[in-house]
């Protein structure tokens, strides 16, 4: 049953790294769009393209007609890879790391073999390492949030050719332009806006790799087997994730609005965690925190499928021997 490989915490790191770095690239279009959806909320201040987006398929074609049929769905995609490759270090080596020191004190109080994966399967276990990974998301998401905050707003920026004929700019055309624009408008703690909505969605979203863990344990050993197969990997991410975006998806909407760059424009502004979530509420009812629901499991589902496939097959191709 064993393979005889040892998988490091540099191994587990490397592995999700390559694995989010390829699935941000290939569904990038469809984060845009979701992005975009989650923003808007019905005030014509933070419209795109002067419309409320509908549906998936009538967004792309506003945003291929109004701002070309390439540049705005790679609008930050680099950025994005950054921002992932960047959080998804600090999350994994910090999460692996907890979870090692936790397994080498219960081997030296118990004299247990064997890793915390073999016990993952149990509650108690997992709400352990739900504990390593709401620590391990928090310190990704203060390192992290200002790469996503410019990410953000380089994907909620229209820019069409109409507003380039006329003499305007782009302010976050690029990475580099999007930090300055940022500091200077509204200084460096502005880089860190919606940096709560952030810890706070890194909760239930901690749940996703110690539930993927616990799901992928089960299936491990009821096939006894030492590696799932691709298939195995889809499902077991696939539950996890489907399962943690109901949850996860109101502290997004409100994320995203706190970071988008209009947050303090028109007649309705977002200001703080709360007094956004009592304005989404009032504004929208309940289905308010639920806009973009389809477009992000549509992007963020899939995109967890394929990052968890490829995850496993990179820890299999960085494994080493014993």
């Amino acid at each position: 049953m064993s393979s005889g490989k040892k998988d490091t915490k540099l191994q587990h790191t490397a592995a999700s790294q390559c694995a989010s770095a390829i699935s941000t690239i290939l569904l990038y279009p469809l984060d845009v769009v979701r992005m975009r959806f989650m923003s808007q909320d019905g005030s014509r201040a933070r419209n795109h393209n002067a419309q409320y987006y509908k549906s998936i398929l009538s967004s792309f074609r506003v945003i291929a007609k109004e701002e070309g049929k390439i540049r705005p769905f790679y609008s930050g995609c680099h950025v994005a890879v950054l921002g992932s490759v960047c959080a998804w270090g600090v999350y994994m080596y910090a999460y692996r790391w907890q979870c090692a020191l936790y397994n080498n004190y219960v081997e030296a109080r118990q004299g247990v073999e064997g890793s915390i994966l073999s016990q993952a399967a149990s509650l108690g276990t997992l709400l352990q390492r739900f504990g390593f990974s709401v620590i391990a998301s928090c310190t990704s998401a203060l390192v992290c949030n200002p790469i996503w905050v410019i990410k953000t707003r380089m994907q909620l920026e229209e820019f069409n050719p109409t507003m380039k004929a006329e003499g305007k700019v782009a302010h976050y055309g690029t990475f580099r332009g999007g930090v300055l624009h940022a500091v200077r408008v509204g200084g460096v703690r502005s880089l860190w806006s919606g940096v709560s909505a952030q810890l706070l969605l890194g909760v239930p979203m901690a749940f996703n790799l110690p539930l993927y863990d616990t799901i992928k344990a089960s299936v491990l050993r009821y096939r006894e087997v030492d590696k799932l197969n691709t298939v195995e990997a889809a499902f077991c991410s696939f539950v996890a994730r489907t399962l943690l975006m109901v949850v996860s998806h109101p502290i997004v909407v409100v994320k995203t609005r706190l970071q988008d760059h209009r947050a303090n424009v028109g007649e309705v502004q977002y200001n703080r965690l709360l007094q956004s979530f009592r304005t989404v509420y009032t504004h929208n009812g309940l289905k308010g925190f639920y806009r973009g629901m389809v477009p992000s499991l549509v992007q963020a589902v899939p995109r967890s499928v394929l990052t968890f496939v490829l995850y496993e097959k990179f820890l299999n191709l960085f494994s080493t021997p014993n």
